[in-house]
């Protein structure tokens, strides 16, 4: 019995310091299925304008010249042997999943988004909907999630009427509405919503 409780107490010593080690390290991957890890796009964990996070309407400065780009490292410059200067480099941001500081750098012309973490090239990937959206009206001033429970059991027609657009694609998933508004910027009364990127909807109050 002595035996047993030594070695469980060893087992369980050993567990906890796995434990202590791995909860410092970040998360770079998601495994979806034994042994296979997949990159994945990091999202924002405050998305809209304000005063404090995102303080100007634009999301990305416009790249003229390799002397913009800022803290260089060996996958950097990997990316731009590859593909070039890129057109659009996104203010650093802070990822909703992992706390991550994100770098984001957009390639227009290609319709290419790559994402760096530290550094490190964590995602690269076709640009979505969301990407060209945000690039082109820049940050809205609210943003509010909808759930698919409020779209399951609804016809086409009555999802179009609850969204107030035309054109619905996809449904009875999630939605994410962004909204615009304010003086003398041409946005205001602007609606949009996105699901999985993809951009669904899109009204203007007159």
């Amino acid at each position: 019995m002595l035996k047993f409780s030594s070695l469980f107490a060893v087992t369980a010593a050993l567990i906890l310091s796995v434990g202590c080690q791995s909860s410092d390290k970040r998360l770079d991957y998601i495994v979806v299925a034994p042994y296979v890890a997949e990159s994945f796009k990091r999202r924002e964990a405050h998305g809209a304008f304000d005063y404090m996070t995102n303080y100007k309407r634009s999301a990305y400065d416009e790249i003229k010249s390799p002397a913009q780009l800022r803290r260089m490292t060996p996958d950097k410059e990997e990316v731009l042997t590859r593909h070039g200067q890129p057109d659009f480099v996104r203010d650093a941001f802070k990822a909703s999943l992992t706390g991550e500081l994100v770098d984001e750098w957009i390639y227009h012309d290609r319709q290419v988004v790559v994402q760096f973490v530290g550094g490190r090239l964590v995602y690269e990937g076709e640009m979505s909907e969301m990407d060209t959206f945000r690039l082109r009206f820049g940050y809205p001033n609210e943003m509010f999630n909808q759930p698919s429970t409020d779209f399951v059991g609804h016809s086409p027609d009555r999802v179009q009427k609850i969204m107030g657009g035309e054109g619905v694609r996809g449904q009875g998933v999630s939605r994410e509405i962004w909204v615009y508004y304010g003086l003398f910027t041409g946005l205001e009364g602007m609606v949009a919503t996105f699901s999985n990127e993809e951009l669904v909807s899109l009204t203007r109050s007159k």
